[in-house]
């Protein structure tokens, strides 16, 4: 046991000693911090005049595979964002397409909303049970003197009512 602990000691000390700097790797970007609110990042919905269960889900969509790119172009943060909306059909679904909104808002320091835009989606189950659309926009946080485009966050949610939202928390 004794010959077990020196010798990883001894591997350890080799690897810190070829390493010669420090083994914690810290990257600035120039992107703000993009995510997906916890609680916005699904809707159900269901077919009209039924209880909310599994059996009367008409659509379900979630938010997925968050991808972001950033250049600084002096005036600002160029962000491109895309990320894929999946749908999956419910036992009472009706018709093969269905429209979506999301909103993409942008926050300064964690608290302060600088602007909210809501987008539309249209998904094509095509026969199809699951389908997904791919989405792609663009932020541009501006440099001012007042804030740095590091304070900030972009948060991507879909547009729901107090019913749909209240429904996720509790699920």
């Amino acid at each position: 046991m004794l010959r077990l602990k020196v010798m990883v000691l001894g591997v350890l000390a080799f690897v810190l000693a070829s390493c010669n700097s420090n083994p914690f790797i810290v990257e600035i970007s120039d992107c703000p911090a993009v995510a997906f609110v916890k609680y916005a990042n699904t809707a159900t919905t269901f077919a009209d005049g039924t209880e909310k269960t599994i059996d009367d889900v008409s659509y379900r969509v979630h938010l997925a595979d968050l991808q972001v790119n950033c250049e600084d172009e002096g005036e600002g943060v160029r962000t491109a964002i895309s990320f894929t909306i999946n749908g999956e059909k419910g036992p009472k679904a009706g018709a093969d397409a269905i429209d979506v909104s999301y909103f993409v808002a942008v926050l300064r320091e964690g608290d302060q909303l600088v602007g909210k835009r809501i987008y539309d989606t249209n998904i094509q189950f095509r026969g199809r049970d699951q389908a997904r659309v791919r989405e792609r926009i663009m932020q541009v946080i501006p440099n001012d003197t007042f804030a740095d485009q590091y304070d900030h966050e972009v948060l991507i949610g879909f547009q729901l009512s107090d019913a749909d939202a209240a429904y996720n928390i509790l699920r």
